[in-house]
């Protein structure tokens, strides 16, 4: 995708008669944003997982003798022990929705969210998925120590799918959003965390999915940047049609969600309103 950045980032004056007007040239994300569909409930994105199961563990072989008993008696040649981390996980997101997905640690959340972005597969149940999705749940993943941040920015947009929406003008939109245009051509690796963190949620954010999914993803670093991000990222998910997020702040999930739902151990115990969701949160767990 590209972008008209050749504007001056100051102001412009425009004449008409002796009439002077003053107008801000729109930023890259500006302009990325006003291509969406601001109604969300026009879109197809779905998201359906039925019986989920995952589990963390080990494949445990039969001998031989325990394969031609198995077999004779219908049984599978291997069993799976371990961890269930998911446990039958029913669940349907649609247009529309802005899920938050709460519980105590260890409770499968962000397994969840690999589960529903597709980066983890489930051991039984299905899981159906329409539309595009952006996962934005670890930070600098897929990025490279010793690439300078023009190459890691396009290594990110293909690690994320995103590879044939690259060009030169992105490359700069992002760079320019992260405020790290000076260091173009440095490696990664020698930017301080917080420059790292701001460079990859601005990869993260140049992007228009039918369904964004966030774990605790929102922009760290000095307070101008943190508002600026934040009112970016406020304005994506107002124009996403869905959106799935896990995050500890129940203020957050507050703000953003209008829809809820409680894990414990694995499983789905509650699904509805966000205060509603909230509230039992805190009652059961403090």
């Amino acid at each position: 995708m590209d972008f008209d950045i050749t504007a001056p980032a100051g102001a412009v004056d425009e004449q008409d008669g002796d009439d002077s007007v003053n107008i801000m040239a729109p930023t890259a994300f500006e302009q990325l944003m006003a291509q969406r569909d601001t109604e969300v409930h026009t879109s197809n994105a779905s998201v359906s997982l039925d019986r989920v199961d995952v589990i963390f563990g080990q494949h445990v072989y039969r001998t031989v003798k325990g394969v031609l008993v198995g077999m004779l008696r219908g049984t599978p040649k291997e069993v799976m022990t371990g961890r269930k981390v998911l446990d039958a996980i029913d669940l349907k997101v649609s247009p529309g929705d802005r899920l938050g997905i709460v519980g105590h640690n260890g409770s499968g959340k962000t397994t969840l969210l690999k589960v529903i972005a597709g980066i983890l597969p489930p051991v039984h149940g299905t899981r159906n998925v329409a539309g595009s999705i952006a996962p934005v749940i670890a930070q600098g993943l897929g990025f490279e120590p010793d690439l300078p941040l023009r190459l890691n920015i396009k290594l990110g947009l293909a690690y994320s799918n995103r590879l044939p929406q690259h060009s030169r003008d992105l490359e700069d939109a992002i760079l320019d959003f992260a405020e790290l245009t000076e260091f173009a051509d440095a490696q990664f690796q020698t930017l301080s965390s917080g420059m790292q963190a701001r460079l990859t949620f601005a990869t993260s954010l140049f992007q228009t999915p039918d369904i964004l999914i966030l774990d605790e993803v929102f922009a760290t670093g000095d307070a101008n940047f943190v508002r600026k991000s934040q009112a970016a990222m406020m304005e994506h998910i107002e124009r996403t049609p869905i959106v799935i997020l896990v995050s500890h702040s129940a203020g957050l999930i507050r703000d953003v969600c209008n829809r809820s739902i409680l894990l414990d151990h694995g499983r789905m115990v509650e699904d509805g309103p966000t205060d509603k969701i909230l509230d039992i949160y805190a009652q059961r767990y403090g």
